[in-house]
């Protein structure tokens, strides 16, 4: 393994995504309501964004769509 894999392993931080973090300060409905918004294509990110917002949690759109992007890869 060379040093600059090193570098980029040691740099990972090892804490849950913010989209996992809200997941779990939600209610268990709302949780299951805010990952079933992200897994629906028809449901747009700015349209989960400005749920979000309404409630208090401020998220970027791009954490969102980052997060959207990670579940279809996993399909």
């Amino acid at each position: 393994m060379g040093k600059l894999l090193d570098e980029i392993r040691s740099s990972v931080s090892g804490r849950p995504s913010l989209v996992a973090q809200i997941l779990a300060e939600l209610p268990k409905q709302d949780a299951q309501d805010l990952q079933d918004a992200i897994a629906d294509p028809a449901i747009s990110v700015m349209q989960i964004v400005r749920a979000l917002n309404k409630r208090g949690i401020k998220v970027s759109s791009s954490v969102i769509y980052r997060h959207r992007e990670k579940l279809n890869e996993s399909r």
